[in-house]
């Protein structure tokens, strides 16, 4: 039986194509994050102190939600860990599993 190649051979036109392609992709993706960091740091130093006092608030509202939300799973994950290790030590101590 024939097998087939794994690989294909690509003209050096193509990979160079490719490769240039690559690199402007990655270009315009650096110039969109610079763009969108810079748009950012202008509206945050439009802020008055009275702004910042409200943005701070909200800030601080959305890091303990996101804080909440991870200590939540790090909870359920530690639970699923002790549950999945009894089942690994029964497994390997040679005893059956139930489906209960």
């Amino acid at each position: 039986l024939a097998r087939k190649k794994l690989t294909s051979k690509r003209s050096v036109t193509k990979r160079i194509f490719d490769t240039a392609a690559a690199i402007f992709n990655a270009c315009k993706y650096v110039a969109g994050g610079v763009a969108a960091t810079y748009r950012a740091l202008r509206q945050l130093s439009s802020y008055s102190a009275s702004d910042w006092k409200v943005k701070r608030k909200e800030w601080w509202v959305v890091a303990k939600d996101v804080m909440h939300h991870y200590w939540v799973g790090t909870k359920l994950l530690w639970t699923e860990v002790k549950v999945a290790s009894k089942y690994v030590r029964k497994s390997l101590g040679g005893k059956a599993l139930s489906r209960r």
